[in-house]
């Protein structure tokens, strides 16, 4: 009995392991599935679109008496065609809403008011209306407003204008609020009163300025923020001694100093007259007619070069209405303006005001090329109008077109092959030409890493942290191991 029921179990061990053998045999036999396709995630952009984008922002509002700035928590959205400078400062000025704390004066208007955003330099625009607050209230908001803007990790400088000038924080009008940087809390009434001071004392006394250079190759003016002493508080002083730094050059990523210094073609001291009408008070600057030459030598457009000296003035000095040029005795009332095809900008009676020039404002900005060594990226700069700054569009383009990336681009590509962008939360979705497809199949494998890493890089610099491309409508698949469906993203191991 015994040895039967031990031959039994003999038998079903051998049956049990000819079928698990069998199983292993039926399981290798069949076909491996197929590996799951790689999907965008996205469709393709046909043309540039936003979607809708939320950031946290810290709106600061005035207390009660005025002296205090009251900080508020909120969530705003950025809709299509906005940015996040502009957002800001439409809610901050709409005032408190219920749930929040603190005040904000009513200013009956209906323009807006607008913002500049050059790197990490903002200038608020607001409405001439602003005028009719008392100055301490007028120096209260404008403080808030700074104060808001430097709490966004973008910004560091701010400067709040009124009706496209420096209004002047004391009561006389001359001593100028200058560029606002972040200062630790303190009373608002203690820290405008520090402005009286400067001007009852008449000592020499230092401010931060917003200077503005010519970028390299002459298409752009770059903000740069110096702490500039003067000997004492009035116009005709900041007018020369503005002029006088301007004369040291600018130390910017892309910017440009060789360029004619104007107190060296200064024929007259500057002087502030009224106009012809008694209305306007005028800054007048007269140069030598040997001032063309000078720029003609050094390749710099008097475009460029009156829209330097205009938007510095015209930023810091306060209470005036304009600015009036004369080069050989002849008053300049029209400008070439080259970055724009050359048209002709017409300026009415001679009056140069800071809008003649805000076109001219542009952005430094970051770009990726490829290293000496030829095995990685190096960043250099690029500079764009500042209104594309955070376009991505704008930023590829630039890229594709800069001298510095073409030994890593296919051979004729240019920023019109950046057919359309989409920004999305986290990710920026780019349509390529098939064109440019056709070209990168034609780069060595090295050199097409770095080319597809060079706009990956240059276009995560900011806050989106994915970069997915289609080429002529379509994902491309892989080309020779890199592949090109799905995302991308930052590849900071290539920087070196």
């Amino acid at each position: 009995m015994a040895v039967r029921r031990s031959f039994c179990l003999i038998l079903l061990f051998l049956l049990l392991l000819c079928l698990s053998g069998c199983t292993s045999v039926l399981e290798e036999s069949r076909p491996l599935p197929e590996l799951p396709e790689i999907k965008a995630g996205t469709t393709c952009p046909m043309s540039d679109e936003q979607v809708e984008e939320t950031f946290t922002a810290t709106l600061c509002f005035l207390d009660s008496g005025e002296d205090q700035l009251i900080r508020n928590t909120r969530v705003l959205t950025v809709h299509n065609g906005e940015n996040r400078a502009q957002v800001l400062l439409n809610a901050l000025l709409d005032g408190p809403e219920k749930e929040e704390k603190g005040t904000w004066p009513e200013v009956p208007g209906t323009s807006k008011a607008r913002t500049e955003v050059s790197g990490e330099t903002v200038t608020v625009l607001l409405p001439a209306r602003y005028r009719s607050l008392e100055p301490e209230t007028l120096f209260a908001v404008r403080y808030a407003i700074a104060e808001s803007f430097m709490t966004m990790p973008e910004t560091a400088y701010v400067n709040v204008l009124v009706g496209e000038r420096e209004e002047g924080v004391d009561l006389a009008g001359y001593v100028p609020a200058g560029t606002f940087t972040h200062r630790a809390l303190e009373r608002i009434g203690t820290v405008y009163a520090e402005y009286g001071d400067i001007r009852t004392r008449g000592e020499t006394f230092s401010s931060l300025v917003t200077l503005y250079f010519p970028s390299e190759g002459g298409h752009f003016l770059l903000p740069v923020i110096r702490k500039v002493r003067f000997d004492n508080a009035s116009p005709i002083e900041y007018m020369y001694t503005l002029l006088q730094e301007l004369g040291k050059g600018g130390d910017v990523p892309g910017g440009d100093s060789d360029f004619p210094w104007p107190l060296r073609f200064l024929d007259e001291m500057p002087e502030i007259v009224r106009d012809h009408h008694g209305k306007d008070r005028v800054m007048t600057l007269f140069f030598s007619e040997d001032l063309p030459n000078a720029l003609e030598k050094a390749k710099v457009s008097r475009e460029i070069w009156i829209g330097m000296i205009a938007q510095t003035l015209l930023t810091f000095v306060p209470n005036v209405d304009g600015l009036e040029i004369s080069i050989g005795r002849k008053i300049v009332n029209e400008v070439s303006m080259e970055t724009r095809g050359g048209e002709v900008m017409r300026i009415e009676n001679g009056l140069i005001q800071r809008s003649h020039f805000e076109y001219l404002l542009g952005a430094s900005v970051t770009g990726y090329m490829e290293n000496e060594a030829g095995n990685g990226l190096k960043a250099f700069p690029m500079v764009v109008p500042a209104e594309g700054g955070e376009n991505a569009h704008v930023l590829l383009a630039a890229l594709l077109d800069a001298p510095e990336a073409e030994l890593i681009m296919p051979e004729g590509a240019s920023g019109a092959d950046v057919l359309a962008v989409r920004m999305e939360r986290r990710r920026q979705v780019v349509n390529l030409s098939r064109s440019f497809l056709q070209g990168l199949e034609k780069m060595t494998p090295d050199k097409r890493r770095l080319c597809i890493f060079s706009m990956v890089n240059t276009l995560t610099e900011g806050r989106k942290d994915q970069v997915i491309f289609f080429f002529g409508g379509a994902q491309a698949n892989a080309l020779d191991g890199l592949e090109m469906r799905g995302s991308f993203t930052r590849a900071t191991g290539m920087i070196r």
